[in-house]
């Protein structure tokens, strides 16, 4: 409860700080990632634990009152970069100036010695948090089932041939689109589960794989599915 408290009144103080420019903290964060490097909008979200919709309206504002601009990013075309403008740049040596005048008087009140030690700690809590975080997400990949299944085919032209898998949400942990590694008869897919409405998944199956395996429309199959190639969408 502590940290939440403390928490809530360190945002309230950057507000103020931030106030004084017309900016809000959460535009700070959004100029503080950008002044450390150019980075895309998904990336700042990803640093800062926030959905990457609320980092872009951000950004988005901070374009309009030319404090930031979007560059092309060299090592991908579909992510723009955040970086800093001239007017950017002097506002954030401005939000930093009072910052510091801030934690000086912070400081002059506090047992820095003891402060340290208490930082120390909360990074360790948080480097414990982070590895839980991803052991749990490698977890949630993993799927580890096998079950058999009659091959059907789309009597429509073009149609699908697929299969069903009954107990796809339980497994899946959702009754949406799951992207997965597995084999077919031993064959390697990667592929999407896509969802029937009505709890269950169908899982196409590409003309090379049933030539490889030499089976079509009414036979039978071995499906196994070794992990989800991202995580459950609920």
């Amino acid at each position: 409860m502590a940290i939440f408290w403390i928490n809530g009144l360190l945002m309230r103080s950057s507000e103020k700080i931030t106030r004084s420019l017309g900016l809000s903290s959460a535009k700070w964060q959004v100029l503080g990632r950008a002044g450390y490097e150019p980075q895309p909008v998904a990336q700042m979200a990803r640093d800062m634990g926030l959905a990457r919709q609320s980092v872009q309206r951000v950004a988005n504002v901070l374009v309009k009152q030319g404090l930031v601009t979007y560059k092309d990013n060299p090592t991908d075309r579909r992510a723009q970069l955040v970086e800093l403008t001239g007017q950017g740049r002097k506002t954030l040596a401005a939000i930093y100036r009072l910052n510091a005048e801030w934690s000086d008087r912070m400081g002059a009140k506090l047992d820095l010695r003891r402060l340290a030690k208490v930082t120390a700690e909360l990074e360790r809590a948080g480097q414990i948090l982070e590895a839980d975080e991803q052991t749990m997400m490698r977890e949630e990949t993993v799927v580890g089932k096998t079950f058999r299944a009659t091959i059907r085919k789309d009597d429509k032209k073009g149609g699908w041939t697929y299969v069903i898998w009954p107990e796809s949400a339980e497994f899946l942990g959702t009754r949406k689109a799951a992207k997965v590694n597995g084999t077919v008869d031993g064959y390697a897919f990667q592929a999407t589960f896509l969802p029937m409405g009505d709890g269950t998944h169908m899982l196409p199956i590409k003309a090379a794989i049933l030539k490889a395996i030499k089976k079509g429309a009414g036979d039978t199959a071995e499906i196994c599915v070794s992990e989800r190639s991202e995580p459950a969408a609920r």
